[in-house]
């Protein structure tokens, strides 16, 4: 919510993105996260088509989600999020929550991109327009591993009137061998002035992506939704989320703990006839809770 984790819901962050405020949409395809102004007679279509691969647990078998999102909006991007600040490797945003973004923007619209194909999948498939402007996907089941890593993947529609026909593909994204913490034992507590080490001997290029979010002790309606997400290095096979990301985060008091997705990405970004379409491929390999504990001052 790919998430992108920024990533649409199926990704990093999960939640599906508002007629309001499209900060992780806009992040996901590359956008600047700052405001962009724009005059009362621009308007700009864009396009994001994304697949999620999780890895087996022992819970459940692989998990895969595929999603899509075709939209035009003119005179400004209402964002609903703000990147408050970059900690190393780690930027932390706080965005409005979802249900606060509801309302559709002034020159904001869903488009139709016509049927979507995914091809070089373990399975291929097809993603058909819903009512409300989201792609879902036609699966016989959701206990399936969409690739190994390394296959080409392919996403052809067919286009429309509203937006134009496309062929795009990218490299699947290999899974990683988490070694610290080392899953399935518990996870160590987190002390969140001191910050969270992880280390993984697997893949030796690209990125790997931390994403974290709180876990509140009890209920609560918070005005704002704070979310990081790091970025390291994979060839140097250790990234430390800092404390002054998890500063950001509520009093550890009221907490429970913190949630941990560990992932890898793939894009592809193609300008299409003033169109700007967006290729988003994750594999999750790792999901995982962790207490938190709070340091004697």
């Amino acid at each position: 919510m790919l998430f992108l984790r920024v990533k649409p819901q199926i990704l990093r962050p999960r939640r599906k993105p508002g007629t309001s405020s499209l900060l992780l949409l806009l992040t996901a395809c590359g956008a600047n996260p700052e405001l962009v102004e724009r005059t009362a007679t621009d308007s700009e279509r864009f396009g994001l088509v994304a697949l999620e691969a999780r890895t087996a647990t022992p819970e459940r078998g692989p998990r895969i989600h595929a999603a899509a999102y075709f939209w035009q909006e003119a005179n400004q991007r209402g964002t609903g999020c703000e990147v408050i600040e970059q900690a190393e490797h780690c930027q932390v945003t706080r965005c409005v929550p979802t249900a606060a973004v509801a309302t559709q923007a002034k020159g904001f619209a869903w488009l139709s991109a016509g049927t979507i194909d995914i091809l070089g999948t373990k399975i291929e498939f097809s993603l058909a327009e819903t009512a409300d402007g989201n792609y879902a996907a036609t699966l016989p089941t959701q206990d399936l591993s969409l690739w190994d890593g390394g296959e080409q993947v392919t996403a052809v529609a067919a286009g429309s009137q509203q937006f134009p026909s496309f062929e795009v593909s990218l490299t699947a994204p290999r899974r990683i061998e988490l070694v610290t913490p080392k899953l399935p034992q518990p996870v160590p507590a987190v002390h969140p002035d001191v910050g969270t080490r992880l280390e993984w001997s697997a893949p030796e290029r690209e990125l790997v992506y931390v994403d974290v979010e709180e876990l509140r002790a009890v209920p609560l309606n918070p005005s704002s939704e704070v979310g990081v997400r790091c970025a390291f290095p994979a060839a140097a096979g250790v990234g430390v989320v800092p404390s002054a990301a998890f500063a950001h985060f509520s009093d550890p008091s009221i907490l429970s703990g913190y949630r941990f997705w560990v992932s890898t990405e793939t894009r592809a970004q193609v300008p299409i006839d003033s169109a700007d379409l967006t290729f988003l491929a994750s594999t999750v390999s790792a999901r995982f809770d962790a207490p938190v504990a709070s340091l004697e001052r």
